[in-house]
Order: structure tokens, then C-alpha cells, then sequence
């Protein structure tokens, strides 16, 4: 990988220095979180906002904070949730408090990434290339390659490449064109959250950042998946969602993706997506190897799909409106 100097980009900004923040959703996991704050330490962020999901004031994680505070010199902005807000909740918690500060960019990440030297600054050199997409926009979010504990490409954060994702200037900026990605490292300038909203926070869990990419991507620009950026992200297994092979411990997570994932379709117009979607969705379950009860608690998440996919339409009317 190559490294870029954050100072030296800094200075090419047209001459005006830009701030930037890493905003961390944690949830009681206090040793991956100290590693990711560590790896943040080597970025040269100006502050880093950690929300803590359920998080009272006597918990580890406050304790972890305030002792990487007091050994490190970036900024840290602890902001504790009293109830589980979700990755969705928390993420809008944090941009919002980020946005109010009038950080220029905003660094999302969950707090099992943890980011190798330089990715920070790669990702704001692909931010400040002044390269259009090819609809002719600009960018609207920059993204790292996610990489799994023994180097290969983490199955859950492979972004989705738009119709004409390579191209000479993607080539020289050492990125590709994507339409989606997760919010395991994605750099967000704040002009396009002001223009396009913040997470919608009912998804709670999984599908939120598929939801927020693509909004950006319709009413902004699409992003960029920056090679030069990298990241690891530390969980137990290198696998990607599978409604064919549904654990217990793992179903209530597949509960908010059957209804996000088709939310998300249908509140965008996509009805022949939605429902083709849905037809391989059960299909999957359906003679997957989950148990009989594991099935029918995942298939409840239909219900729902309804009232979410209004929520994501309202912010499309609104956008377009």
C-alpha cells in the first residue's frame, strides 16, 4: 500500500486547512475498540467521536476511552447512548454531533476496524483529485478496501461497482467507482450530508449503510472504492450474508436485513427488484439449514418492510422534491 502524508494533503486544499473526524459506534467490546483507537492515533484525525451504544457512565468502554485519552493526543468526544441505538442510531448520533461541530469530513467505522498507516490520507487525496463520476458529479463518499485478518477481502464490505466503474482518471486516482458500500471506513465530506440527510436510525442494524450509500449515490455522486486506502476488519469469521445458513445467535440481525434490504428496494421505486429480492430471500430460507423456529422468527421481519420502505421514500421525495 502506499502511504500518503495527511499534512501534505492538507496543504494542497487549496491553501485552507480541512478538518476531519473518525466517528466510532461501539458496543461492549472494549479490547477491539482500544485497537481501533490506536490505529486512528497514527492518522493525524483532528478529534474522534466514539458513541457508545447502552453505555452508562461507570461502563469499560468509558474507562477505555478515558485512558486512550490521557495516553494519546487526539481529541476524543465520548458520547454515551444510555439504550442500544443499533449501528444505524448510532452513526446518525455521531454524524449529527460532527456535523454540529462543522467538521469538513467524517470518518465512519465500527469499532472491530481497525485501520492500517495512511488510510486516512489516501482516502482525502482520492477526496480532493477534483475528479467527476461519470455522470459527471462529484464524488459523493470514499471508501477503503476492507481487508479480513489473514489479507483477503472481507466477504461482508466488497462494494458494489457501478456500470462504468474503471476508467483512465479512475486509474490514475488509484480508484474504482461504486455505487454502495458498508460503513466498515467511508469517508463522507459534510456538504453531502447536508444535502442529503443523515442514517435513517429505525433501520437500527444492517442495511442502513447500503440505504445511505445509495442515497448519496442517486442525489449527490457516486463514490469512490480508494485501493490505496486499507483496512482490517476483526471479526470471529470472513463470511458474508447467507439466508441460507442462519444461526440462532445470528437471527435477529437477518430479522433487520430481510426488512431492510427490501425496505430499501421498494422505498426507492424498485418494485421488480423488490420482489424478485424477496422470492430468492425465502427461497434461500426456505431450504436453508436453519431450524424451523430460526425461520419463522427471520420471515417475521416481512411485516415490517412496509412501514420502513415509507421511510426511506419520504427522504427520496424529499430530496427530489
Amino acid at each position: 500500500m502506499v502511504n500518503f502524508n495527511h499534512t501534505d494533503i492538507m496543504r494542497k486544499m487549496n491553501g485552507t486547512p480541512k478538518s476531519s473526524v473518525a466517528i466510532v459506534v461501539t458496543y461492549k467490546r472494549e479490547l477491539l475498540l482500544k485497537e481501533c483507537l490506536l490505529a486512528l492515533e497514527s492518522q493525524s484525525l483532528n478529534q474522534i467521536i466514539v458513541v457508545n451504544n447502552g453505555g452508562v457512565s461507570d461502563s469499560l468502554t468509558c474507562w477505555t476511552v478515558e485512558s486512550f485519552s490521557t495516553e494519546n493526543k487526539t481529541p476524543i468526544t465520548l458520547i454515551n447512548t444510555d439504550e442500544n441505538l443499533g449501528g444505524a442510531g448510532g452513526f446518525a448520533l455521531g454524524m449529527q454531533a460532527a456535523m454540529e461541530q462543522r467538521f469538513d469530513y467524517l470518518w465512519l467505522m465500527d469499532d472491530d476496524c481497525v485501520p492500517d498507516q495512511g488510510s486516512l490520507a489516501a482516502l482525502l487525496k482520492s477526496a480532493h483529485s477534483g475528479h467527476k463520476d461519470s455522470l459527471g458529479r462529484p464524488h459523493g463518499f470514499f471508501a477503503s478496501q476492507v481487508f479480513w485478518s489473514d489479507e483477503t477481502l472481507h466477504n461482508m464490505n466488497i462494494p458494489e461497482l457501478t456500470k462504468k466503474w474503471y476508467s483512465a482518471t479512475h486509474l490514475e486516482n488509484t480508484a474504482l467507482e461504486i455505487k454502495r458500500c458498508s460503513f466498515v471506513s467511508v469517508l463522507i465530506p459534510s456538504s453531502v450530508i447536508r444535502k442529503v440527510g443523515l442514517p435513517i436510525k429505525e433501520f437500527f442494524i444492517w442495511g442502513d449503510d447500503v440505504e445511505f450509500t445509495l442515497r448519496i449515490s442517486d442525489n449527490y455522486g457516486y463514490g469512490q472504492y480508494c485501493l490505496d486506502s486499507s483496512v482490517h476488519h476483526m471479526t470471529t469469521s470472513n463470511e458474508k450474508v447467507n439466508f441460507r445458513d442462519i444461526s440462532e445467535a445470528s437471527s435477529w440481525k437477518y430479522r433487520y436485513a430481510i426488512t431492510n434490504s427490501h425496505a430499501t428496494l421498494w422505498g426507492r421505486g424498485e418494485y421488480l427488484k423488490t420482489f424478485l429480492s424477496f422470492m430468492r430471500t425465502f427461497l434461500d430460507i426456505s431450504f436453508g439449514r436453519s431450524s424451523i423456529q430460526v425461520k419463522k422468527f427471520v420471515l417475521r421481519g416481512l411485516v415490517r418492510i412496509p412501514r420502513q420502505a415509507q421511510v426511506v421514500a419520504r427522504y427520496n421525495r424529499k430530496l427530489k422534491a
